[in-house]
């Protein structure tokens, strides 16, 4: 049975292959993120906690410096993607993505990026740290500065 056709005008059309296209874009940067903020609470704090635990403040040190450095390439990636991303949506006269997505996802305190936006869990390993590398004798002047410049990088 034939049935009538509508044909769909340029600005429809238009329409809904960006909402498709947003679509697809935050569900895949939601994954992305996702993972990142699960590596970061299922790997990356436990091995500093165990480091901590086996009272290995040289290696916890490194592995606290090295999952700042993590956190720090992700977030200001993940920002990069949505600064761009609407910028792209704003030549086209699309709706940007940015505050949606963030009201959506980071806020929430459920989903596995928050932790790795907010740093939990960080600040007390620091604190460890610090404490354990005086017990030892050795200075934590350099391990402290070093946090301090991955924090200001994040400040931007």
């Amino acid at each position: 049975v034939l049935t009538k056709t509508t044909l769909v005008d340029r600005a429809d059309a238009l329409f809904r292959l960006s909402v498709l296209e947003r679509k697809e874009f935050s569900f895949y940067l939601d994954l992305e993120a996702s993972n990142a903020g699960k590596f970061y609470i299922e790997n990356l704090l436990v091995n500093i906690r165990k480091l901590i635990e086996e009272k290995n403040c040289d290696q916890a040190s490194v592995e606290l410096l090295n999952t700042l450095a993590f956190c720090c390439t992700n977030i200001i990636t993940f920002r990069q993607l949505l600064i761009r991303y609407d910028a792209f949506r704003r030549t086209f006269d699309g709706m940007p993505l940015t505050e949606w997505f963030i009201q959506q996802s980071i806020f929430g305190r459920s989903h596995p990026v928050h932790a790795l936006f907010t740093l939990d869990g960080l600040k007390d390993m620091e604190n460890i740290i610090i404490g354990q590398m005086h017990e030892k004798g050795l200075s934590s002047t350099d391990f402290t500065s070093q946090i301090e410049q991955f924090l200001h990088l994040l400040e931007k």
